[in-house]
């Protein structure tokens, strides 16, 4: 069983911070699917700051700011409110909040420049980076109002919020409780879940072979729906044609094998799923989707009869998350919507684990999944699990929170080992940081190839660590000391060029990547932090006012000045040698 929610909130960020900014964290964490690192990256509290030794200027109620850029790209903006008090629980969220948002929204879609003036040093670099993406796009907003309490807005402030929030484009907003967190963390245990369905007349065909034996059949799309269901008596009853589908919530563990999260009704496929099934073609569902395909220990049904009742024990849906969830809010908005539609459903009865996670990862096509899991349960992944653990006793976490009751400086994460090695390894830096939704798809082969040895990972990884600690504590000094925002605000930027530099000096010097050495790696930190400042500094002399850091960095020019002065640190030459060059 999962650690108890307050465990778990507990564990994460350091040591000093109270819990209420141990609950942005994990907050953080949860809502954006992101890691630790990247919720305290985002946090603009001013309080935290403060907490954190840096506490200059106001956060004008935007505690946290995320840019997705994979998505939209979408800037994510967070209100959290946190009590202790037992008596508060209950309370609505405070409305006066809400005026404090929209207000600030104003601000930054019309970029007054008095906002640096009003606001800390954390945020205001943000706000720079949501205004370089309207040189090139138009993001989309969302405002999100996260609380430990049990009540949100009132539904006249709700409206009144979403009233105030119209007159701008593209911005949405949703609110965040204290049970929705719970929920997350508690339903994280895998259920062993049964069922019963009715198969379409003989619609239906068997196969086995081996270890595994298969039915594909023709199942009402209802049906299908009802078998997910959160209640063990619908998800049993086979006279289900009265049943009222909105009085129930889907149950997300019916999905814990499926290497895809639900997408909600951010992803174009779902919208497609949906108005295909609602429309007057939905008869033709059954051609037009790629069906369902469930594992199971063991699948009955009586041979030889028309529309027989077919059960279903310890079942998971490894594919069709997308179209279940699509389908069921059809169904709530629409009860009459599907009465002509069928699914194609595949179901494998097997108990070799190994064949139930590749029946997932290669029936996961119709979606495109930006996260480690699909590739999680490969010999790959799981052999450097096997071998970090038993050789260098660290904890690879293939699939997130797989290790969560652990100590997390034990704990690695996959996806940002991955980014690691791509700057540290394979010297490509500006790919690091801005293409990890191609790291577990187009790019997996190279990252993770045959000669990337656990060992290579473990120094990659760690070296990433260590440079965003000392991020951390630049972000510190900046809000801390706004005089030095001009000049150190970069790094908040640059982690995987310092990371790039430190693997370029490294080689040069004939220092190995080895587990044994990686104190003498972390300790280039400083040289690489002036190779990229160097860099960073020509281009903003070049470039004049057009100049921004977000977008240096994510350019293939930043790697060919850091290369530049990478050269010329190791021909010796000094600042005044490398201005004549330059000239």
């Amino acid at each position: 069983m999962s650690p108890e929610p307050r465990n778990q909130i507990k564990k994460v960020g350091e040591d000093k911070l109270d819990f209420s900014h141990k609950f942005m964290i994990f907050s953080l964490m949860q809502i954006l699917d992101v890691t630790e690192d990247d919720a305290i990256d985002a946090i603009t509290d001013t309080s935290f700051l403060s907490a954190m030794k840096g506490s200059t200027g106001h956060d004008r109620g935007i505690d946290a700011v995320f840019i997705d850029e994979d998505n939209g790209p979408t800037v994510h903006l967070f209100n959290f409110k946190y009590t202790d008090k037992l008596e508060k629980l209950n309370s609505n969220f405070p409305s006066d909040e809400t005026d404090k948002v929209v207000s600030f929204l104003a601000k930054v879609l019309s970029k007054e420049n008095a906002l640096k003036q009003e606001i800390n040093q954390a945020l205001f670099a943000k706000i720079e980076d949501i205004w370089s993406l309207f040189d090139s796009t138009s993001p989309t907003f969302v405002i999100h109002l996260c609380t430990n309490q049990f009540k949100g807005l009132t539904d006249e402030e709700g409206r009144r919020f979403s009233s105030d929030l119209s007159r701008f484009s593209d911005v949405s907003h949703h609110q965040v409780l204290g049970h929705h967190i719970i929920e997350r963390i508690t339903k994280r245990g895998k259920r062993h879940l049964s069922a019963k369905t009715k198969l379409i007349d003989k619609s239906y065909f068997e196969k086995s072979d081996g270890d595994v034996r298969a039915l594909i059949a023709n199942i009402d799309a209802r049906d299908v729906i009802r078998i997910v269901l959160d209640d063990e008596v619908t998800r049993q009853r086979a006279d289900w044609e009265t049943l009222d589908f909105g009085s129930y919530d889907i149950l997300e563990d019916a999905f814990d094998e499926n290497v895809r999260v639900y997408l909600k009704k951010s992803s174009k496929i779902n919208k497609a799923i949906k108005e295909t099934a609602t429309s007057e073609e939905g008869f033709r569902f059954f051609y037009y989707n790629n069906g369902i395909t469930v594992t199971c220990s063991e699948f009955k049904y009586p041979k030889a009869v028309r529309s027989p009742i077919l059960e279903l024990k310890d079942f998971q849906i490894v594919n069709g998350c997308q179209t279940i969830h699509a389908l069921h809010e059809a169904l709530k908005e629409n009860p009459e919507c599907l009465n002509e539609t069928d699914l194609l459903v595949r179901i494998y009865e097997t108990k070799n684990e190994q064949l139930i996670g590749s029946i997932s990862e290669f029936t996961n096509s119709q979606n495109p999944v930006a996260s480690r899991d699909l590739r999680s349960n490969d010999f790959t992944q799981r052999k450097y699990e096997a071998d970090l653990k038993n050789t260098f006793k660290f904890f690879y976490e293939r699939k997130k929170g797989m290790f969560s009751d652990l100590p997390k400086q034990q704990v690695i994460d996959a996806e940002k080992a991955a980014q690691a090695i791509m700057a540290f390894i394979l010297g490509k830096p500006a790919e690091a940081k801005d293409e990890k939704r191609r790291i577990f798809s187009d790019k997996y082969d190279e990252i993770f190839s045959d000669h990337l040895t656990a060992e290579h990972l473990l120094v990659s990884y760690l070296i990433y660590k260590d440079i965003e600690s000392k991020k951390l504590a630049v972000r510190r000094e900046i809000n801390d000391q706004p005089d030095q925002y001009m000049d150190r605000v970069f790094v908040l930027h640059a982690t995987y060029f310092i990371l790039y530099a430190i693997g370029s000096i490294a080689e040069r010097m004939k220092i190995d990547i080895t587990y044994g050495n990686i104190d003498k790696l972390k300790a280039l930190y400083g040289e690489a932090l002036d190779v990229v400042s160097k860099a960073a500094e020509q281009e903003k002399k070049e470039e004049g006012v057009k100049y921004q850091h977000r977008m240096f960095f994510k350019s293939g020019k930043a790697k060919s000045k850091v290369d530049y002065f990478l050269s010329a640190r190791e021909l010796q030459m000094d600042d005044q040698d490398l201005a004549s060059l330059l000239v």
